[in-house]
């Protein structure tokens, strides 16, 4: 089987996000590049986790998947996943460790979303401040209040000037930053491959 530990995604599938990059990409297209197989990789995921959603509520047809693809948000998808485990786990007895297997899972595809939005609500730009070019990193609009911080953030070092002080997003991502990402979110989708596989063949439906 795929089985990977869950702990590899810890690394960049935190809760903090990459903004001490200073050195982005020598073009956009690069880091356009990048999004597009980011996004690409997690709708794989979301493709496995909505097989693991139709497993618990044991359809036999499409139903239970469209179902999981209206619901909006990833964190209500995660939670549609969590309802349906509670009644699939007691009616074929399935072991502690199987379910605490699950809210790990769970937890990580909860990070993952999050990196999953920051790449999906960025926008790719060359940044030149006094003339030094910095290259190009995606980075939040400034429209988006959760994603960037309402004042410039003062540098930690009293009396010095920090360029990047001008800036208010909450992060800044090159490609390797998202090929990174992206490796993790394939690693996310074997893990639900794997999981739901060992319960397929542990607990067939009655």
């Amino acid at each position: 089987m795929r089985r990977a530990t869950t702990g590899i995604f810890t690394a960049v599938l935190s809760e903090n996000r990459r903004c001490a990059l200073k050195l982005g990409d020598q073009s956009v297209n690069e880091i356009w590049l990048s999004v597009g197989v980011s996004l690409t990789n997690w709708e794989q995921v979301e493709l496995y986790a909505a097989s693991l959603f139709e497993y618990f509520v044991e359809c036999k047809t499409k139903a239970a998947a469209r179902v999981y693809g209206s619901i909006m948000s990833a964190a209500g998808r995660s939670t549609s996943i969590r309802a349906a485990a509670d009644v699939f786990f007691p009616r074929y007895h399935v072991s502690d460790a199987d379910q605490k297997s699950l809210n790990l899972l769970l937890q990580h595809f909860g990070r993952a979303s999050r990196r999953r939005d920051d790449i999906a609500h960025g926008m790719a730009l060359g940044i030149t401040v006094d003339g030094t070019n910095f290259g190009a990193f995606l980075v939040p609009p400034d429209y988006n209040s959760s994603l960037t911080h309402a004042q410039m953030q003062e540098t930690k070092q009293p009396d010095t000037w920090d360029t990047w002080s001008l800036f208010r997003h909450r992060y800044r991502y090159n490609s390797s930053d998202m090929n990174a990402i992206s490796v993790k979110f394939n690693a996310l989708r074997n893990v639900i491959g794997d999981y739901h596989d060992l319960n397929a063949k542990k607990h067939p439906h009655q």
